[in-house]
C-alpha cells in the first residue's frame, strides 16, 4: 500500500486450473466466438438462470424497468450495510452467465453484500442510449429506494465500462447516491481506438481478438463521439465518483488500457487501488475454482467489508 492505495502485482506461479482453463478455451476457439456470435446472429439474450444455491441462500425480489428484470438478491437471515450494484459483462452482446451468478454467490459468502443485478439491453438493436436509460432508471427506482449506506458499483468487461459511466452521470446530475467504491474488473475503458500494444497482448489472450473492436464497437457506440465519457469512461472527468479499484490481467487485450488509466489516476495524483496478475486471463475472477480467481475476490471482499 502507498499514499495512493493498495497497489498490488499477484506474483504467485499460475496454477495448473489456470494453464488447463486455457488449453480448454483454445480448443473450442473462445478467442473468435463474439465475433461468430455477431456475425451469425446466433445471440445470447437470454441470461443465465439464477443457480439453487443463489436461490437458497437470498431471498430474491424481480423488479422490471424498461420490461427488463432488476433483480435484488438479500443474504437470508443476515445483516449488512454492503450494497451491490453489479453490470455483468459480455460485450454488450451476451447476458449474464452461470460464471456471473457464481462469482457474486463467492462475494456474497464473504459480505454478506445485497446485490442489485440489472439485465440491460444488448446489441444489436440496442446500443449505449438504450443501455444507460435502462441502468439509470434502474439505479433511480430500484437502488436508491433501498437507501444503501455503503454502495459499490461493480462491473467486469462492458460491465466496468458501465460502472464506471454511471458514476459520472450520477455526479453530473448531482445524484444524492452515489457509490463510496468503484471496482472494475478487466473493464472495457475506452472505445476511442485500438490500443497500439494490442498485438503484444493479443498473443497471449485466450479468450478476445482486436477484431472484436472493428466489428462490434461502432454498434455500439453509434452516435456518439469515441472520446465521450458514455462510452470512453476513461477519458471522463474523474472528481467526485467514488474510489476506483482496477483488477487486470496481462494475458487480456484489455490490460494495456488498464495501464493506461493507472498512469492517467497516478498523474492526477489520485486515491486508487490497483491488483495486477499476470498471466491471467480477461474477467478471470468469473472462474471460480481457480485460486487466482478467489484470492482476487478476497481482495474485492475486503474493498467491501471496508468500505464504511
Amino acid at each position: 500500500m502507498n499514499s495512493n492505495g493498495i497497489h498490488y502485482i499477484h506474483n504467485a506461479p499460475e496454477s495448473i486450473v489456470s494453464k488447463l482453463v486455457k488449453r480448454y478455451l483454445l480448443s473450442i476457439d473462445r478467442k473468435t466466438s463474439l465475433l461468430r456470435i455477431f456475425e451469425t446472429g446466433k445471440f445470447n439474450h437470454e441470461p443465465a438462470p439464477i443457480p439453487k444455491k443463489l436461490d437458497k441462500y437470498n431471498a430474491i425480489d424481480t423488479h422490471y424497468v424498461h420490461n427488463r428484470p432488476v433483480w435484488v438478491l438479500k443474504p437470508r437471515g443476515r445483516k449488512s450495510d454492503n450494497y451491490i450494484f453489479f453490470s455483468h459483462g459480455g460485450g454488450h452482446l451476451n447476458n449474464i452467465t452461470k460464471h456471473h451468478w457464481n462469482m457474486i454467490y463467492f462475494l456474497q459468502k464473504q459480505t454478506n453484500a445485497i446485490f442489485i443485478v440489472p439485465d440491460y439491453p444488448l446489441l444489436p438493436k440496442h446500443n449505449y442510449k438504450h443501455t444507460y436509460e435502462m441502468i439509470e432508471d434502474a439505479f433511480n427506482q430500484v437502488v436508491a429506494p433501498l437507501n444503501p449506506t455503503n454502495l459499490t458499483f461493480m462491473g467486469d468487461s462492458a460491465g466496468g465500462a458501465i460502472s464506471l459511466t454511471l458514476a459520472q452521470i450520477l455526479r453530473d446530475r448531482q445524484a444524492t447516491l452515489q457509490p463510496k467504491d468503484i471496482i472494475l474488473i478487466t473493464p472495457e475503458l475506452d472505445a476511442y481506438e485500438l490500443h497500439k500494444d494490442t498485438p503484444k497482448y493479443e498473443k497471449h489472450d485466450v479468450m478476445l481478438t482486436g477484431a472484436i473492436f472493428d466489428l462490434i464497437s461502432p454498434h455500439y457506440v453509434g452516435d456518439c463521439p469515441r472520446d465521450h465519457f458514455l462510452v470512453s469512461p476513461a477519458r471522463g472527468n474523474l472528481d467526485s465518483i467514488g474510489k476506483i479499484s482496477i483488477f487486470t490481467a496481462t494475458h487480456d487485450i484489455m490490460h494495456p488500457y488498464a495501464r493506461d488509466f493507472k498512469q492517467r489516476l497516478l498523474h492526477e495524483n489520485r486515491e486508487f487501488n490497483y491488483f495486477e496478475y499476470p498471466k491471467m486471463i480477461h474477467v478471470w475472477t468469473a472462474i471460480t475454482f481457480m485460486k487466482e480467481a478467489r484470492h482476487a475476490l478476497r481482495q474485492m471482499s475486503n474493498i467491501i467489508n471496508q468500505s464504511k
